[in-house]
């Protein structure tokens, strides 16, 4: 039919763009509208479009320059007009979906920019690869918040209510797991494409053992743990091999690790080895040489992101004078100070601990690995601000937020467990020889134990400074808000568990990613609070006092927590103390029953060669000699933050 009205010979596009003026994309668009609704009329739809033609033509003061949202408005009127409002509610519907999909190609193409740009990320080159993993990653986020998650998940992610760690792997792989060394190493193991056999010496035992860690890291977005590391190498150990020889395999263990990146997680590998408990000769030496490896300081400023080092204390075992290992209880001590990446661990009962991001005690007994699913941390400030602004009861909120926490968690470990097992060869054991494959049709929640999950509390210290008005640093009154919150929240989620099958393990431990996060949204939101918003990050972890006034409170509260607290706590290591005032702190804690220590280390990077250092009292960097200040930065390989 011909158009009755003339038509435009221009149109303006959005980005400003002038180009022919086409009349099918109207029919096109009209069309649509009413195939949504059963509708096939072709020639009604190039009449409305004659309509439309016409009516720009008696409107549009410029008729060759209309824009495409003056089109649009036209389309729409004339549908309501001519008596189709089911599909003029179509085409609006439609128009909003398409300015939706508009608006997140074009955020989706910033952050591309601001990925791909020139300025190198920290550790890598301009074109390194790390580059498109990132960009990779953030499309990953992208999808998860726009397609599978739930509105209200999402927007809690978004608002900064909760934060879903790792949420570019939300269903494609675990967080972390506990790691069977030893019979990787007795027997061989499958590594993807080929076989490597058993161990026959001792200058194998490191490369074996670093690809093995790659495999497996390639398995989780977290990171794994390896309990008895010291076990696993020296049952391979003939009595009759020189200390030395081990010191150098130690350290060429430290440097497959520091030197490769794991394929999958385009970072260092984040691995726990776990040492401190074997008497054997050559046990001890491993443990002895891994431990001067970690403290060395030899003005090189080695820093070590991988391996984490937690040494185990127990009783009759490391912990007093007379012990068969004691004496490497105080080297561990001596190196603590200085070394990078390295906690102390209580094996009053054994745990698996994984770097300084979580401690599992009495995990129940599973026919593979001990595997964590997911991680999510609570924003503890943000749910008190949001309590006082509306009215509600804060013991309330948080009670909801932990069942809404929890459904969340369930939703994302049904979705895992629906993944295929053959493609976790490390996590399930099948990677040993005479171990039984996954079927073609076999889940990977099939195969695993008991599903563990991890809920981790965020600015607790910023919290109790909300309710009481005191920062528990310098009230004991404030500390014993903190301990409330802390049972509200462990009495909640024991609850939750008893009615189901997944175990979420509460705690309060290092989110840095998290704890940044979490601070910078609510200081848009509610402003500058003094001890609150008004810093970078907001406080990880147990609230401190000062050691040397308050040393049996704290470790009274750090114990209370740590009773209440299955997944773990953050307690920071009192800085400066004697190895003798060190050792008496540990023991103290240990019969109290904390579950370790950590501490973060501070380092520095050189804005110059972007060189980063241990942390130095020198003005400028003593690798290029630049003039300019050292920015401080922690240990990005401590916190065992994937992608976040």
């Amino acid at each position: 039919m011909k158009s009755p009205g003339t038509n435009p010979l221009e149109i303006k596009k959005r980005d400003g763009r002038v180009v022919a003026f086409d009349r099918s994309k109207i029919v096109t668009a009209i069309m649509k509208a009413a195939q949504s609704l059963q509708g096939s009329d072709y020639r009604l739809a190039e009449e409305l479009t004659d309509l439309v033609v016409t009516s720009l033509s008696k409107t549009h003061p410029d008729i060759t320059l209309p824009s495409v949202e003056r089109v649009q408005d036209v389309i729409e009127k004339t549908l309501i007009e001519q008596g189709h409002a089911r599909t003029a509610k179509a085409f609006i519907l439609y128009r909003a979906k398409r300015s939706r999909i508009r608006e997140t190609q074009s955020a989706w193409m910033n952050l591309v920019a601001e990925k791909m740009g020139n300025q190198p990320s920290e550790g890598e080159g301009p074109m390194s690869a790390a580059k498109h993993h990132a960009v990779g990653c953030a499309a990953a986020r992208d999808f998860y918040l726009h397609r599978v998650l739930r509105d209200r998940e999402a927007e809690a992610h978004r608002s900064g209510s909760w934060f879903m760690h790792a949420l570019s792997h939300y269903d494609l792989s675990p967080h972390s797991a506990s790691l069977a060394l030893a019979p990787a190493l007795k027997s061989g193991f499958h590594c993807g494409h080929s076989h490597l056999r058993a161990s026959r010496r001792l200058a194998s035992l490191p490369a074996l053992t670093s690809a093995l860690v790659h495999a497996f890291q390639n398995e989780v977005h977290g990171g794994g743990t390896i309990p008895h590391f010291e076990s696993a190498w020296a049952d391979l150990i003939d009595a009759d091999v020189s200390s030395e020889s081990i010191d150098g395999a130690v350290e060429a263990l430290a440097y497959h690790l520091n030197t490769s990146l794991a394929v999958g997680a385009r970072a260092l590998p984040r691995i726990t080895l776990q040492i401190g408990l074997d008497t054997r000769p050559q046990a001890r030496a491993i443990t002895s040489a891994l431990l001067t490896l970690m403290g060395r300081e030899d003005g090189q400023n080695d820093i070590w992101g991988a391996p984490h080092v937690t040494y185990c204390l127990k009783e009759g075992v490391n912990l007093a004078p007379g012990d068969p290992n004691h004496d490497l209880t105080k080297l561990a001590l001596a190196a603590f100070p200085h070394a990078s990446n390295m906690s102390f661990s209580s094996e009053r009962t054994p745990a698996w601990q994984f770097g300084q991001v979580a401690r599992l005690a009495d995990v129940p007994a599973a026919p593979c690995n001990a595997t964590i699913f997911a991680r999510l941390s609570i924003n503890l400030p943000r749910l008190i601000l949001q309590s006082k602004r509306q009215g509600f009861e804060t013991t309330a909120a948080l009670q909801t937020t932990i069942a809404e926490a929890y459904q969340h968690l369930t939703h994302r470990l049904e979705s895992l467990a629906r993944r295929p097992a053959r493609a976790f060869p490390i996590l399930l054991n099948t990677h040993l020889p005479g171990s039984q494959p996954p079927g073609a049709e076999e889940a990977l929640g099939d195969r695993l134990g008991p599903p563990l999950a991890l809920l981790n509390l965020v600015g607790l210290s910023e919290a109790v400074f909300l309710l009481s008005g005191v920062r528990p640093e310098a009230s004991p009154s404030a500390r014993a808000e903190g301990v409330q919150l802390i049972k509200t929240a462990a009495h909640c989620t024991a609850e939750l568990c008893s009615s189901g099958k997944l175990q979420v393990h509460l705690q309060c431990t290092e989110a840095p990613l998290a704890a940044s996060h979490f601070a910078r949204l609510d200081r848009r939101e509610f402003g500058i609070i003094k001890d609150v918003t008004d810093r970078p990050r907001y406080t990880t972890g147990l609230p401190g006092v000062d050691v040397s006034s308050a040393k049996e409170e704290l470790l009274a509260t750090e114990a209370t927590c740590a009773r209440l607290l299955s997944g773990g706590s953050w307690s920071e290591w009192p800085e400066g103390l004697p190895q003798e005032q060190a050792l008496d702190w540990l023991q103290r804690g240990y019969h109290e029953g904390i579950g370790g220590w950590g501490r973060t280390r501070l380092l520095v990077a050189c804005p110059a060669c972007r060189a980063t250092l241990a942390s130095t009292e020198s003005p400028g960097c003593p690798v290029c000699g630049s003039t300019e200040p050292l920015t401080r930065v922690p240990l990005p390989h401590a916190y065992w933050e994937s992608d976040d």
